[in-house]
């Protein structure tokens, strides 16, 4: 009897020891294959890079902080996979500007294309701003500078890249925010973008797209307006992807008002494009435009949407 116990004590713990190898083992395996493209998008991350951002200073297109920016994203976009081209521009008053442009593939290859894009730079004065002494001042731009780029840095982090079997262009266009400023137009990087589509060999991936999303600031509120010169077929999928991804609401009902976007000279070539962004932002171009104002639950519904609109063909195509 005592040897029969032994040999069933014994028995018992080979068979626990084998049990934990095995499930270790798994683990192994799961730690092993598992695809950093399966993490959920996080707004509580989007947030560090907007505070990331912030502390480089005013990104006015053209200065050091602005340099500095191309430091800092383009080391996060190579290291998700992401193929990577600098855009070098002349700007307004001789000033150099760099659109910075993320592809998903090296090569053309016959499939769609669909650009996410935003602005990153902030605007050289804070003359939206209510009190007089404050407008020789440059605004922070937080919302509207730090919080598109965030959202893209975030999407190029979580998105399932093996499993889209399209090209996506994530675009971060500098020199857009200083429009009504003497020597400043509106929207310079975006111009000079479509401008170059079909001439540089660099951007043949991103040449015929199919639309173009532009986003900013989008870090203000849990609802975004459409610019009413947005295709609307294409805010029709978005909408889609908002109902699938539980957030029903994100995009309002009505179009918001007219605005000179980085979304305007993709419509001037035919290609369906949409600007979203919080047309009722109270401190656009003020000294107020901090990160104080922005909530990472309303990155993350942004950046939710825009990912299963990117992961599951939302453009009305199944890419798989």
């Amino acid at each position: 009897m005592i040897g029969a116990r032994e040999y069933s004590i014994e028995l018992l713990l080979v068979l626990i020891l084998g049990g934990a190898v095995a499930y270790f083992g798994y683990l192994g395996y799961g730690l092993a294959v598992s695809d950093p493209g399966a993490t959920p998008f996080s707004g509580a991350q989007a947030m560090l890079y907007v505070e990331e951002q912030m502390n480089l200073g005013y990104r006015v297109a053209g200065t050091e902080a602005a340099d500095a920016f191309q430091e800092l994203v383009v080391p996060k976009l190579t290291s998700n996979f992401w193929n990577v081209v600098i855009q070098p521009f002349v700007i307004s008053e001789g000033k150099q500007g760099r659109n910075i442009i993320a592809t998903n593939r090296k090569e053309v290859d016959g499939t769609p294309v669909v650009i996410v894009g935003t602005h990153y730079d902030s605007r050289i004065f804070a003359d939206f701003d209510s009190e007089p002494e404050n407008r020789l001042l440059p605004a922070p731009g937080a919302n509207s500078g730090a919080s598109g780029p965030a959202i893209l840095l975030e999407l190029a982090r979580t998105l399932k890249l093996e499993e889209i079997d399209y090209g996506i262009c994530l675009i971060f266009f500098d020199a857009s925010d200083n429009a009504g400023i003497q020597g400043w137009e509106a929207a310079e990087g975006s111009i000079h973008f479509v401008e170059s589509l079909g001439t540089q060999e660099e951007l043949a991936r991103c040449a015929t797209p199919q639309a173009a999303v532009i986003i900013d600031m989008v870090g203000s509120s849990d609802q975004l307006s459409y610019e009413r010169g947005s295709n609307l077929a294409v805010v029709d999928t978005l909408r889609q992807a908002a109902v699938t991804a539980d957030e029903i609401g994100w995009i309002s009902e009505e179009p918001g008002p007219l605005y000179n976007g980085d979304h305007i000279p993709f419509l001037k070539i035919s290609v369906p494009a949409v600007y979203l962004w919080d047309s009722a932002y109270p401190h656009r171009g003020t000294v107020a435009d901090t990160a104080a104002a922005l909530d990472a639950e309303n990155l993350q519904r942004t950046g939710v949407v825009l990912k299963k609109w990117l992961e599951e063909g939302g453009l009305g195509y199944d890419p798989r």
